[in-house]
């Protein structure tokens, strides 16, 4: 499609020469790009990108466009700070619960290793009684075994 911009060819040749820019050397070298670049084909990747291509196509001026476009994101920018302090509420309420749960979580934790620790040591117990079970079975069988004889 054919590029049709609103702005001069005057401000096109402002910026190619730099006249806009501060002299930093990152400023320098940009315009030593540009000055070197194809401005046809920037004209091409531009007409690609679809907010500029809507712009180009209702033959806006891209200083007006740049404008809107401005203005638009501002008004984004103030609902989402609008939104933020909004929901700030909100957001320290989930804190303080958040909060609440990992403190809970971490009393329920406590128990939980204290009734493992005494788990731990009731088995122990269990497997001493059974220890102490087997040889009280043995000694019995054994002194039956004698008075059978012995009688």
């Amino acid at each position: 499609g054919i590029m049709s911009i609103s702005s001069s060819k005057e401000e096109d040749l402002e910026v190619k020469k730099g006249k806009n820019l501060s002299p930093s050397s990152s400023s320098r070298s940009w315009l030593a790009e540009a000055e070197a670049m194809d401005w046809s084909d920037l004209a091409v990747s531009l007409e690609r990108d679809d907010m500029i291509a809507k712009a180009l196509d209702r033959e806006i001026s891209l200083k007006d466009y740049s404008k809107q476009v401005d203005g638009e994101l501002r008004q984004v920018e103030v609902e989402s700070v609008r939104d933020y302090l909004d929901q700030s509420e909100r957001v320290a309420s989930l804190n303080a619960q958040m909060k609440n749960c990992d403190e809970a979580l971490i009393s329920v934790q406590k128990v939980l290793a204290s009734f493992d620790k005494r788990l731990k040591g009731t088995a122990k117990q269990v497997r001493n009684l059974q220890s102490e079970s087997i040889l009280l079975e043995i000694k019995l069988n054994n002194r039956v075994a004698v008075e059978k004889r012995l009688s």
